[in-house]
């Protein structure tokens, strides 16, 4: 067997819970390396394992700052299943963070960006009732990606999936209002710091900038050319031949990031305006009963919003 990846520690997710703030603050952190592109999807995609280790190292920028840990974020690894197995084939991670957001805001936000990529037209609550059908199908793997909004807030399931393939792993288990918080966020930042093994200097971070917010394009034909099926696939025509398919990936990031525009709190649909099925309700709560078991964290705000 080849060796190992070397990986000092993963951020495994969850999605829609901080993990792109996170990123901007530890990549300029002066002893951290991380992939130039934010979530590689190497363990978590097959077209990009495919790709090879030599493509997942190359992810990895040879930094002249001498970084002593290298590490990865990628909430795709939390929920895809075959991921750990993976990654315990073929790196040494033994250190993981888990970012954990209100599970229905997760899946709320989750939908908001579902919406503003054109892949969903129902309602939220008509949404996370279509969802259990659209992963049943056989072909889902559009439903995994873009769908799974109430199935990536159940945390429990993906959680042990990693203590039983990691028993000797080391955890740390965040909660995303305590991290993105302006005065609990600080001390957060030092115990991910300490934990990952590396001394916190908030004078080298800017943690005043909040990523990923909930957003709307500012042109819905750039959507169109980055999402849409059909036109995605003539503009990627157009760059094809003088850029690589890495290079491509980027390009489309940014111009995405480009053409997005915060939304204000009035556009946004609060969650309790729309109607939750209670089983769906009852399902969450307990998953938190038992996500609270698993991690010792204090969860009672959630069950209490949740049994509102």
């Amino acid at each position: 067997m080849s060796k190992k990846i070397h990986l000092d520690f993963l951020i495994l997710g969850a999605q829609k819970s901080g993990t792109t703030s996170l990123h901007d603050w530890l990549i300029q952190h002066a002893d951290i390396r991380l992939p130039a592109l934010k979530e590689t999807h190497f363990f978590s995609h097959q077209s990009r394992f495919e790709k090879g280790m030599d493509w997942y190292l190359a992810q990895f920028p040879v930094d002249f700052r001498k970084c002593t840990l290298t590490g990865e974020i990628d909430p795709e690894y939390l929920y895809i299943e075959s991921a750990v197995e993976k990654i315990k084939q073929l790196t040494d991670a033994n250190k993981f963070i888990v970012v954990l957001r209100h599970p229905l805001q997760r899946a709320y936000s989750h939908y908001l960006m579902t919406v503003r990529r054109g892949f969903e037209d129902l309602p939220f609550d008509r949404a996370i009732e279509a969802e259990k059908e659209r992963l049943s199908q056989f072909d889902n793997a559009f439903a995994i990606d873009h769908q799974s909004y109430i199935s990536r807030s159940l945390y429990s399931k993906q959680i042990s999936r990693y203590f039983s393939v990691f028993p000797e792993g080391e955890f740390l288990f965040i909660k995303f209002d305590d991290l993105i918080d302006k005065e609990r966020g600080s001390e957060v930042y030092q115990r991910i710091c300490e934990f990952i093994g590396t001394a916190h200097d908030l004078s080298q971070v800017d943690r005043s900038k909040s990523s990923n917010q909930a957003s709307s394009p500012r042109w819905e034909w750039i959507k169109n050319l980055i999402y849409r099926k059909g036109q995605r696939s003539l503009l990627r025509k157009v760059v094809r031949g003088f850029i690589s398919d890495d290079a491509k990936l980027k390009l489309f990031m940014f111009i995405d990031r480009l053409n997005q525009k915060n939304l204000k709190k009035y556009e946004i649909t609060p969650i309790g305006n729309y109607r939750l099925d209670a089983k769906i309700v009852s399902e969450l709560l307990e998953d938190i009963d038992e996500t609270e078991r698993l991690t010792g964290l204090s969860l009672q705000q959630w069950k209490m919003s949740l049994s509102k």
